[in-house]
């Protein structure tokens, strides 16, 4: 019993704690109500003795089922599960329920959690143990060009795997919610979050929060880029924020010449050309473009972090587009497109929430579209890949451009918030000056 017990999936002397693991389960077994408290927080590998693993385990299979979390319901989940004599078998879950440590008392939720914090933050040191070990064999391989990518984002990722429990037990979410209610009822405009530059979509939306994934979608040609430009010539020019743009198509240079034109409102006009460039220059810190062909998802991860390290005050962040981000070298080849855009978005959507930044992402829509008797009014299913886009973007915009039977611009264009997770869905008709690549809301909307 005692040694198999003691055969730990990490190397001896590795952060852990026998006495908090036993003390959790004991006091789950006791009391199970306080289990609640740690499911969608303790994980099974969060334990480092692989028998409480599968232990745990069982339990939160029991919670599912709503089986009772005692001694014989944990061990016929042992036993359907194949994993009974791994965990210590029945005779130790029971040594759990009596109390196998009589140091260790757990009686309400507060002094559960701070044992479950004692072993998640073991978990996570042992995780960085291992990331580290990862770390000096990438920088002794000589082929490795991207270790330093490679280390950020191991460090980043040992950080987001693990839950926050810091918060007060009795943190007040009522009030945290109140708060926010009154900061929207107060804000200038009900604008809590980022400004656009488009009265209308800020009114809203409130504006972009900062933890939010924004995805803009068109078909080709239809005006992704050139919105996602006004709004970042916007942040960085009337919010005073800087703007990092990832441009996996374009130049910085192309993107540039864009900027210009539509500040200073001309196609060819040199003296206007240099009147913008001088209001430009003034704020040429704040545009951060990044114009790399085939990046990683992991090479985009490591911009962001040290965009963010080096501009706190950070207004926007623009990738585009997701679907010309390279696939992963060391991910599985038999891996389908839609997986890999999937993890994409689930990615930037971790790093909205840690960076404390809207990301606005710019995706393709799917042919699907062409086949339909209407044309002109885009749905969420025509985004291209994956349904995951829909699910991990808190605001889903569309942009249209009115084309005449030559395919040229009419001069007429829409806006569609297809999704916002707080709040309703709107067309929004929007004017677009070809030449200046430039949307500007028709005057008879605002109100």
């Amino acid at each position: 019993m005692t040694e198999q017990l003691e055969q730990e999936s990490f190397a001896p002397l590795a952060p852990h704690s026998r006495d908090a693991e036993q003390a959790a389960l004991s006091a789950f077994l006791q009391n199970p109500d306080l289990l609640q408290h740690a499911i969608g927080i303790l994980q099974p590998e969060h334990f480092y003795t692989q028998a409480h693993g599968l232990i745990y385990k069982a339990m939160t299979d029991c919670f599912e089922q709503q089986a009772p979390i005692e001694p014989v319901a944990v061990s016929d989940a042992l036993r359907r599960s194949g994993s009974l004599e791994a965990a210590g078998g029945s005779g130790y879950v029971w040594d759990l329920a009596i109390g196998s440590n009589p140091t260790v008392s757990i009686i309400n939720r507060e002094s559960l959690l701070y044992w479950v914090n004692i072993l998640i933050d073991d978990a996570k040191r042992r995780e960085m143990i291992t990331a580290c070990h990862e770390m000096i064999d990438s920088a002794h391989d000589r082929n490795q060009r991207t270790y330093l990518e490679q280390a950020e984002n191991l460090l980043f990722w040992v950080n987001e795997a693990f839950p926050d429990i810091s918060k007060p037990v009795n943190h007040n979410i009522i009030g945290s919610a109140m708060a926010l209610l009154r900061a929207e009822a107060n804000a200038p405009g009900g604008i809590t979050g980022l400004s656009t530059g488009f009265s209308s979509l800020d009114r809203i939306t409130h504006g972009f929060q900062p933890f939010q994934l924004i995805t803009v979608s068109a078909r080709p040609g239809g005006g992704k880029s050139a919105f996602a430009l006004n709004v970042a010539v916007h942040v960085v020019l009337q919010e005073k924020k800087p703007v990092l743009y990832i441009s996996l198509e374009m130049t910085s240079d192309e993107l540039m010449k864009r900027v210009i034109k539509q500040v200073a409102n001309s196609e060819n006009n040199m003296s206007q050309f240099e009147a913008a460039e001088q209001t430009l220059q003034a704020h040429s810190h704040h545009f951060l473009f990044e114009d790399a062909a085939g990046l990683t998802l992991a090479a985009i991860q490591s911009r962001i972090l040290k965009a963010r390290k080096a501009h706190p005050d950070l207004g926007l962040i623009v990738v585009d587009h997701i679907g010309l981000i390279a696939s992963d070298p060391k991910a599985s080849k038999n891996q389908p497109r839609a997986y890999e855009i999937q993890q994409i978005t689930s990615r930037f959507k971790v790093l909205a929430k840690t960076v404390g930044v809207p990301i606005l992402q710019l995706a393709q829509m799917n042919r699907a579209i062409e086949g339909r008797q209407d044309k002109n009014k885009p749905q969420l299913s025509d985004l291209r890949d994956s349904g995951s886009i829909e699910m991990d973007s808190d605001i889903v915009l569309f942009t249209h451009i009115e084309r005449d039977d030559d395919r040229r611009p009419t001069g007429a264009a829409t806006l569609t918030l297809a999704k916002q997770r707080d709040g309703v869905q709107a067309e929004i008709p929007l004017l677009f000056i070809p030449h200046l690549t430039r949307f500007k809301e028709k005057p008879s909307y605002l109100k």
